[in-house]
């Protein structure tokens, strides 16, 4: 039990969830249209998953491992890492479970002819070293390190098949717009990761300002203070629920369908227009980890929302609904 809880193990059963939406939500029905079936195999779907979670259960325990005494301060209660599990332990845990994930993704960058997918599998277990070691201390570095590494896990998904696509087919669906379709759901998905993670790592930068002070980190809300933070935090929900509500308003069928516009309002905007009330009046660090909360709401939210698109897709263009005919 106490590993499961240094692995974050709800956190990476929701990058799980991330990437099968990714695939099966996002990427194999726009790839029905083209009547175009995946090119990435199952097998190599869940290596891929697999190589994402065991970096990331690395980088939780190493995270672990370096906020020892920040923890301390902030949860006394949750601390594992010199307690529960020696520190000698934890990093043995970390190396074998981030030396795994990346053995695992070089091993499929090299099957998808891809460099890009090599480098990511190198270069994001060291950022995640020197996150927790150095960056996290360090004003928005160590956010916005954290915001791409979560930005990176449904793109990561998207490259694999890209790049499988096109070692099979060549240029064919570069040319009739397949690929460029890919890539536009994918950044509009990785955005909404970026932003959002960013978000929720600000409000937590507040809720753990006494025992960031102590150790004298240099985090947001230490550097500008509580209102400056407020502010940025308030003015990123803001430009992301305007870019949702922009891109939402650029499909009409989206639009016109009753369901998928009240699963948008009820479920996304009118949650941030909550998280933005609640984070605004928040004094203490309760009240900031209920803002937390809700963000990990909107974020839940925003990865389901992909089901009623594909729905709609489905109906639109006469294509299986997992394995289902939609009239």
């Amino acid at each position: 039990m106490n590993f499961l809880k240094l692995i974050r193990v709800k956190n990476l059963a929701f990058i799980i969830l991330i990437q099968v939406i990714v695939r099966y939500a996002i990427l194999y029905p726009l790839l029905a249209i083209f009547k175009t079936d995946l090119a990435t195999g199952n097998i190599y779907f869940g290596l891929l998953v697999a190589a994402t979670v065991f970096i990331a259960a690395g980088g939780y325990i190493i995270n672990d491992y370096f906020d020892t005494r920040i923890d301390e301060i902030n949860k006394p209660d949750e601390v594992i890492v010199g307690k529960v599990i020696s520190r000698k332990l934890a990093m043995t845990l970390h190396q074998v479970l981030t030396g795994v994930g990346v053995a695992i993704g070089l091993l499929l960058s090299w099957r998808a002819h891809s460099y890009a997918i090599a480098v990511i599998f190198l270069f994001i277990p060291g950022l995640l070293w020197f996150y927790s070691s150095v960056y996290k201390r360090q004003f928005l570095i160590g956010n916005i390190i954290v915001s791409l590494c979560s930005a990176l896990v449904p793109m990561t998904i998207v490259l694999f098949e890209v790049y499988f696509l096109r070692f099979k087919f060549g240029t064919e669906y570069i040319e009739n717009g397949l690929i460029r379709l890919i890539f536009n759901w994918g950044v509009i998905f990785s955005l909404f990761a970026f932003f959002t993670t960013l978000i929720r790592e600000l409000v937590k930068d507040m809720e753990d300002e006494e025992g960031d002070r102590e150790l004298e980190c240099n985090t947001v809300p230490i550097v500008l203070g509580q209102f400056w933070t407020k502010i940025i935090v308030l003015a990123l929900t803001s430009l992301t629920a305007g870019y949702m509500i922009y891109k939402f308003s650029q499909y009409q069928v989206t639009i016109e369908n009753k369901f998928v516009l009240f699963y948008f309002f009820l479920a996304l905007i009118f949650p941030f227009l909550y998280f933005a009330i609640t984070f605004y009046k928040a004094h203490k660090p309760g009240e900031f980890r209920l803002a937390g909360n809700i963000m990990k709401f909107i974020m839940f939210a925003g990865t389901m929302f992909t089901i009623p698109v594909y729905l709609l897709i489905a109906k639109e263009f006469a294509i299986p609904f997992f394995n289902l005919m939609i009239q």
